[in-house]
């Protein structure tokens, strides 16, 4: 029951200290004894009940230090005053709770945020302790974790000497190598103060693409020079090769094989640079929209007797309602290119050798095609140099397969690159955007 407030008491002390004054003064001492009984009773009743609720506050007060929202005062059959404190105790449980909790969201709001930029964020402090990384700086140094600036010696030897050494004045750019090759990022910092500590926040941007573009504005360039000037020089000779032999009449059997060689040799060479004007004129992709899963189909079918004379065991994973719009044509040569290749790689496995496509969509929207197999790894050195023009590994290969492909893509917006390669597996992976 609520039998009787603060206030009410209060009032009852002060009539009990008149009384007992002017029971003093009147000479009236066994009311005078009563009042100072009463008296005494009040005060060591409000002083129990004061410090009563100086235990409920301070048992508060560590609760919320503690981040413990969880704790309750009753309201129920108790007297006024107490339900009034615990009430308002309460009350205030649960406003500092809503703002705990509303910080928490929003918190995790930017968190969500951060984690689908394409720009990667690292913040930390200045003894090098990672505060927060996000997906995408995580993705950029190929790290499952990142708690101190020191993990990505992991990456790279100086990394974390030259992370250190990102300022606001001027973008750094850091180059390293991982699985999937070499990585240009350009970074550039800030500073903020929390809570008296100073945090550095570096933003990160990968510069890979742009780079790529030129060096292959570059090859293009080198490639309509070389094929111009060698052309012009050899049709001539190849021409008059032909020529010569078709009017000589001769018996002298070397000049005649001579002259056969030249002609035969020019027309190779002829045929052979011809192959590499491929490179600068790739036509206009003609897009529409296909089903994913036909345009498969069609790309497994052509690779059909190749996988089954090898053994290899062919698994797809794919949404049958998942549409692209893409040149069929060029996107299948991609394909089948890709597919070539990871059979080649499978020739000297001798058991369970097997090519994987999985079809996906990511946090984008972008369509994810990653071709992978168990075949032969490609090796470091090979991976900073598959897409470059000219390189192969093959014999009887141009090295323009892979370089001709990652153009392709370029043309339909999207992107080729070689996810990771080691000894289970080596994937190469489509990026539809």
């Amino acid at each position: 029951m609520r039998k009787i407030t603060i206030f009410a008491l209060l009032f009852i002390l002060i009539a009990a200290v008149i009384g007992v004054t002017l029971s003093l003064l009147n000479n009236y001492f066994v009311l005078f004894a009563i009042g100072v009984i009463v008296v005494i009773y009040l005060v060591r009743y409000i002083v129990i009940l004061y410090r009563k609720n100086v235990k409920k506050l301070t048992f508060m007060l560590n609760s919320l230090e503690n981040d413990d929202f969880s704790f309750y005062f009753p309201v129920d059959d108790i007297n006024n005053s107490d339900y009034i404190f615990n009430f308002t105790l309460n009350k205030l449980r649960e406003i500092m709770a809503n703002e705990k909790r509303m910080a928490q969201e929003k918190e995790k709001f930017f968190e969500l945020m951060l984690d689908n930029v394409t720009t990667g964020i690292v913040s930390h402090t200045e003894r090098g302790n990672v505060i927060h990384c996000n997906n995408k700086a995580l993705e950029f140094f190929g790290l499952p974790v990142f708690t101190h600036i020191r993990q990505l010696s992991k990456v790279s030897n100086d990394l974390p000497d030259v992370f250190e050494r990102i300022s606001q004045e001027e973008n750094t750019t850091l180059e390293f190598y991982n699985e999937s090759g070499i990585v240009h990022l350009t970074a550039k910092c800030s500073y903020v103060d929390i809570q008296g500590k100073k945090i550095k926040i570096v933003a990160l941007n990968d510069i890979g693409n742009e780079l790529d573009d030129k060096e292959l504005e570059s090859w293009k360039s080198l490639i309509r020079v070389l094929t111009h000037e060698i052309m012009n020089n050899i049709t001539p000779i190849s021409s008059l090769s032909s020529f010569l032999l078709s009017k000589y009449n001769g018996e002298d059997h070397d000049i005649t094989q001579g002259l056969d060689v030249i002609s035969s040799t020019s027309k190779g060479l002829i045929s052979f640079v011809d192959s590499y004007r491929k490179l600068t004129r790739i036509s206009t992709p003609v897009k529409k929209a296909i089903f994913l899963s036909d345009l498969l189909s069609r790309v497994v079918f052509l690779v059909k007797d190749d996988i089954d004379n090898l053994g290899i065991t062919l698994t797809t994973e794919i949404d049958k309602t998942l549409m692209v719009y893409v040149d069929e044509n060029q996107i299948c040569q991609v394909m089948v290119n890709i597919l070539k290749n990871a059979i080649a790689a499978l020739e000297d496995v001798a058991v369970d050798p097997w090519i994987s496509i999985n079809v996906r969509i990511d946090t984008n929207e972008d369509v994810i095609v990653d071709i992978s197999n168990n075949g032969k790894p490609i090796s470091r050195s090979e991976q900073e140099q598959i897409f470059v023009p000219f390189f192969t590994t093959k014999t009887s290969g141009t090295g323009l397969g892979l370089s001709i492909s990652r153009q392709v893509m370029k043309l339909h917006n999207g992107t080729l690159k070689l996810k990771l390669s080691n000894d289970e597996k080596t994937t190469f992976t489509l990026i539809f955007r």
